[in-house]
């Protein structure tokens, strides 16, 4: 099996997007869209702080909070 599909990322504000406690698998595939596609400048904790490709600017909180986690 080999290949890829192509995804927008729009597709995480559809609603059945965040049905119920994610599994692993969907908490990945959420960490793929999320990660920056280019570096962006964003306040964290008061202090613009650049996040470059590929990193996800958010908290383990945040993720938790996100897919049902406790």
């Amino acid at each position: 099996m080999g290949g890829y599909i192509k995804l927008h990322r729009d597709i995480m504000d559809h609603w059945i997007s965040h049905q119920g406690p994610a599994d692993y698998r969907h908490a990945w595939e959420d960490l793929l869209m999320l990660a920056n596609h280019e570096g962006v400048k964003r306040f964290y904790r008061g202090t613009l702080t650049t996040f470059k490709r590929g990193t996800v600017s958010r908290s383990i909180g945040e993720l938790a909070s996100l897919w049902g986690w406790g």
